[in-house]
């Protein structure tokens, strides 16, 4: 094979891989393809340097790509992100205002939002921020107070008698009106039903452990209940928990929710300030019925007793109180 004055890549290529792979001397490759020994070694060297940064791991990238692609990261993270909140924020907007449960759409509206956007995205109407719902006139209101003070002597009294009442009292009411008041008080006519109440999550209901038991020592049985005050426009709830042996009311607080949390916390503090008891009565309400206050007890130390279902007498010391 003649000499050659120029030689392409492919024809370098090939040399070099010829020579890597060590299967022909160096002396045989020299006359088989012409050329000097020490150009193959010199191709070689070229070729085993850029291998060097063709196979590197990781890659070497400028830099500037890479800060470009920590970038888009982050700003992929933060629009999904963004996206997520959007559709949580639209959907429980719309539930909320569909159940009639805000008043004011302004306090909603995140600062900077212009209101066509923030009704676009939230499918309501431009006007729906100026509406403001009507609250019970005073005399709804006079006639709500009378009918919960008549409703606790007079736990039979339905609708009719309800009417009746309010008309000796000179308020124009008919059974309509009646019954819608009623119905916002959550108040009903007691009479044997098919079923009297709905019980609590029976995976936390307790058997009642008091009955036969001598009551003979102070921090020995606990009972707990909770009440309701009626004020001048809603309700205060009343958590109160009584020493059974000394009658003592061991503890109490108000608060304007039936949150369980309010329970729990009530436990705690008063078993910092007495003692822990040995035993803790409550009814079968949904907010002893819970897992945050079946732990809480664990936690303590305390056994557990519940009332039977239907029987008030079991508690009967709360109830009093």
């Amino acid at each position: 094979m003649g000499r050659r004055s120029k030689y392409d890549a492919s024809f370098k290529t090939k040399v070099v891989i010829e020579a890597l792979k060590e299967r022909e001397t160096l002396a045989t490759l020299c006359q088989k393809y012409g050329i000097a020994a020490k150009q193959i070694t010199a191709w070689k060297a070229v070729f085993v340097s850029k291998a060097k940064e063709v196979f590197a791991s990781p890659a070497k990238e400028d830099k500037e790509i890479k800060e470009l692609r920590r970038t888009n990261e982050k700003l992929l993270k933060k629009v999904g992100q963004l996206t997520v909140e959007v559709y949580f924020f639209c959907g429980s907007l719309r539930d909320t205002v569909s159940k009639g449960q805000i008043e004011s759409l302004s306090d909603r509206r995140p600062v900077g939002m212009s209101w066509s956007r923030y009704c676009a995205l939230t499918g309501l109407t431009r006007t729906g921020h100026y509406y403001k719902r009507n609250g019970e006139s005073n005399e709804n209101k006079d006639m709500m107070r009378m009918m919960d003070e008549y409703h606790q002597p007079h736990p039979t009294a339905g609708v009719m008698t309800m009417t009746s009442m309010l008309r000796m009292h000179g308020y124009a009411a008919n059974p309509k009106r009646v019954r819608r008041l009623l119905r916002k008080m959550r108040m009903h006519a007691v009479y044997p039903l098919r079923k009297l109440s709905k019980p609590g999550n029976a995976e936390y209901v307790h058997p009642y452990i008091l009955r036969g038991l001598p009551i003979v020592r102070r921090n020995q049985v606990w009972s707990t209940d909770i009440s309701y005050i009626p004020m001048e426009k809603w309700f205060m709830y009343l958590y109160a928990i009584i020493d059974v042996y000394s009658r003592y009311i061991v503890g109490w607080s108000l608060s304007s929710t039936l949150e369980g949390s309010n329970c729990t916390e009530q436990l705690e503090e008063c078993v910092s300030r007495h003692g822990r008891p040995e035993i803790v009565n409550s009814d079968q309400g949904s907010q002893y019925t819970s897992l945050a206050w079946v732990n809480a007890l664990k936690s303590l130390g305390i056994a557990i007793s519940m009332d039977g279902c239907g029987r008030c007498k079991d508690n009967i010391w709360i109830e009093r109180f």
